[in-house]
């Protein structure tokens, strides 16, 4: 199991808490939008996107990474009500849309 799974919807749940675009992360952080939208979407991140998105986010790296127990406080305010892919993408229904 790739030991990144997970970290898309934690770092979803991170930029929606602020509540953040994936384009506002991408100038706040450094991190290309399309890198963002490519983690969200499941792809492995490198260390150092992980890390500039976890300073900018203000949460801790090990918990964005692996969703490490003693890390995984949600961000306050988190919600769902972001986009389901990348900006500009039209939303796919999934099963929880149903």
């Amino acid at each position: 199991m790739d030991e990144f799974t997970g970290a898309g919807e934690r770092l979803r749940r991170a930029r929606l808490a602020k509540p953040w675009t994936q384009s506002e992360l991408s100038e706040a952080s450094g991190v290309p939008s399309s890198t963002v939208c490519r983690i969200e979407q499941g792809n492995t991140p490198s260390i150092r996107s992980l890390r500039r998105l976890a300073e900018t986010l203000g949460c801790d790296v090990l918990w964005l990474a692996h969703g490490d127990a003693k890390h995984d406080v949600p961000p306050s305010g988190e919600g769902d009500g972001g986009e389901g892919g990348c900006e500009g993408e039209t939303k796919r229904p999934t099963d929880r849309d149903a």
